[in-house]
């Protein structure tokens, strides 16, 4: 049965297999003959097959599966990845941490003969969200993601510290890709900007400060004559007030 699915009804391991073919982060038990105990998707035979809408490719064989371990909000797991080597004519098949991106699983690294750890978007949002809210250490996060995995079954992955170093790396890469994205970065947002914006800043601007060719009028040089007129902005690294990173002089029209 599943712990995960609504109605955790008990069924044999061939319908478990099915139904979990896009859900396989799950966690199941299985009745020994006296009481239900932890077991994994993985040895019912599920597995992730990426490329093909979770179908296999038609192109891989059983020993072009990669094992990898992949941590959801729901634990730390270990599973079969088999990528799809479907290509275009005289192209190459797409890297393998490219079709983890599309399969929402952010891997530990970018180089593909390296990748045996990923961590689904959604466990990746969820940290994020986290850390910013309560300002939760990163250790402290991994060990609560561990105390939720099945040790019976992850043992091994419970106790390598590696673990943690992999997610530590990964969380460095998805806060400076989600800053680059937010911040319109990603998309050249430098090219619709005022000439006086720091080239390739992900800082977020204030709209009402005073911005030359942003939200000043174009006179506003002749009215700076006037002494009821200043455009003049206030640079304060937090709110006490403490302007440690920024000279506001430089920013007084």
């Amino acid at each position: 049965r599943c712990l995960e699915c609504i109605d955790m009804a008990v069924c044999c391991a061939s319908c478990l297999k099915d139904r979990h073919a896009r859900s396989p982060f799950h966690k199941i038990e299985k009745w020994n003959g006296s009481y239900f105990e932890r077991r994994a998707l993985h040895d019912v035979g599920v597995t992730v097959c990426l490329g093909h809408d979770g179908a296999p490719c038609a192109k891989v064989d059983k020993e072009d599966g990669v094992d990898m371990t992949i941590a959801d909000v729901t634990g730390i797991h270990t599973l079969t990845v088999y990528p799809c080597k479907c290509t275009a004519t005289g192209a190459d098949p797409t890297p393998f941490w490219v079709q983890l991106v599309l399969a929402r699983l952010f891997p530990a690294t970018f180089s593909d003969s390296k990748t045996r750890s990923a961590y689904t978007f959604r466990l990746m949002e969820h940290w994020h969200l986290d850390i910013m809210q309560g300002k939760k250490p990163v250790y402290d996060y991994w060990l609560s993601l561990q105390r939720r995995t099945n040790v019976a079954v992850n043992d091994l992955v419970f106790y390598d510290q590696s673990g943690y170093k992999n997610f530590r790396r990964a969380g460095r890469y998805w806060r400076d890709l989600t800053s680059r994205r937010q911040s319109g970065q990603a998309q050249g947002i430098d090219a619709f900007l005022p000439a006086n914006r720091y080239p390739g800043s992900v800082a977020i601007v204030c709209p009402a400060c005073p911005d030359p060719g942003f939200n000043l009028p174009e006179d506003w040089v002749e009215k700076l004559k006037d002494p009821t007129e200043r455009y003049s902005v206030s640079a304060r690294h937090d709110t006490e007030t403490n302007v440690n990173c920024l000279d506001s002089s430089s920013f007084s029209y």
